[in-house]
């Protein structure tokens, strides 16, 4: 069985007054008082090129909204001062369509991860391989109950659609359909997997590692959503577009509205808006 481990100006309008000459001078007034929105536009894609999704995708979107800067989904140790790539991927879809888009318009880029990302991912990536076997030979070996049984099912279902969804063009990754999709299938993923390891005894061992696991995802996208809050501050007024893998779609887009008291200087808007 393939493994099921987790591996988004204006003029004010004031009444006649009697003279178009005041009206005349009061509008520029208001005009340089009010405060342009910085827009954030989330774009969601697979990490690699599929049939449906290519490298000329990402670019023509790119196009189509004209950012002032694009949030790269990079952590900032993996820039360099002046913010390009270290490293350089020939087929990640995201860093050779952005790169593209840079040439003709030396559009600015910024690293939003989580600082130490990898780093995390090196220190857990035995005990993962490890526990993803352990679970693995745990199901194939018919060895969970009905309660955890129930939760595989739901899991594997998700996973297949997550499957059908990254397959998918641009309009169908960026749509509210599977924004939901992608969220339940995360919540089972995060959720679900530490249920399953505390319902069956073989993977006692295993719960500390997937409590880890979920515990760092909320963490690194919490981490996201506050950075591209940051940018948002730090270029007032400007067009950002966010670059993603499609999973973390919803939660970034989803937070960045979850805001406590005054609307945040920002709005939050579609590549097909555009």
């Amino acid at each position: 069985m393939s493994d099921v481990v987790l591996k988004t100006s204006r003029l004010s309008r004031y009444p006649i007054l009697g003279s178009f000459l005041l009206l005349f001078l009061l509008l520029p007034y208001s005009d340089g008082v009010a405060e342009q929105k910085t827009e954030i536009v989330i774009i969601g894609m697979p990490h690699k090129e599929t049939e449906s999704f290519g490298i000329h995708n990402l670019v023509e979107i790119l196009k189509r909204v004209k950012p002032d800067v694009i949030l790269f989904e990079l952590p900032a140790e993996m820039m360099t001062s002046s913010f390009e790539f270290t490293v350089m991927q020939k087929d990640s879809l995201p860093q050779q369509a952005v790169l593209e888009y840079k040439k003709g318009t030396g559009v600015k880029i910024r690293p939003y991860d989580i600082d130490g990302r990898n780093a995390f991912y090196q220190r857990t990536n035995a005990q993962e391989d490890r526990c993803n076997q352990e679970l693995n030979t745990a199901i194939n070996a018919k060895r969970l109950n009905s309660e955890a049984q129930k939760i595989l099912d739901l899991l594997m279902a998700a996973n297949g659609k997550r499957d059908r969804i990254g397959q998918s063009e641009a309009a169908v990754i960026n749509s509210f359909s599977s924004d939901l999709a992608i969220n339940e299938r995360l919540w089972l993923a995060t959720q679900g997997i530490p249920e399953i390891a505390r319902l069956t005894p073989d993977l006692k061992e295993c719960r500390e590692f997937w409590d880890l696991s979920r515990a760092e995802w909320i963490r690194r996208n919490n981490q996201m959503v506050a950075n591209i809050r940051r940018y948002s501050t730090e270029f007032q007024g400007c067009r950002l577009v966010v670059i993603c893998g499609f999973e973390h779609r919803y939660y970034l887009h989803s937070h960045l509205y979850d805001w406590r008291d005054e609307p945040p200087a920002y709005t939050v808007k579609e590549y097909w808006q555009y």
